[in-house]
């Protein structure tokens, strides 16, 4: 990572540790699943990768069997991510 010469210090360490909190995130998958009967009875869930298929069957029991499955990348950002930008 190539950072301006001029910049401070303490900047440039919060600029790295807020990069590396970036590229370490957790691969997940966001799922919409809705009731057949009830579309309008709907639930979001965040599960990792591994967890997907018990999900899926778990809440097929429960009558809700359609929907979408998302990729997407979870991010734990902290205040000094915040107090960066």
């Amino acid at each position: 990572m190539e950072l301006p010469a001029n910049i401070p210090r303490d900047t440039a360490l919060k600029v790295s540790q807020c990069c590396h909190e970036q590229v370490m995130g957790t691969p997940v998958r966001m799922i919409l699943r809705q009731q057949t009967r009830q579309p309008q009875d709907a639930l979001i869930s965040i599960v990792g990768k591994k967890e997907v298929a018990s999900f899926l069957d778990y809440w097929k029991e429960r009558g809700y069997t359609e929907g979408l499955l998302l990729k997407a990348l979870l991010l734990f950002t902290s205040d000094l991510c915040n107090a960066v930008s």
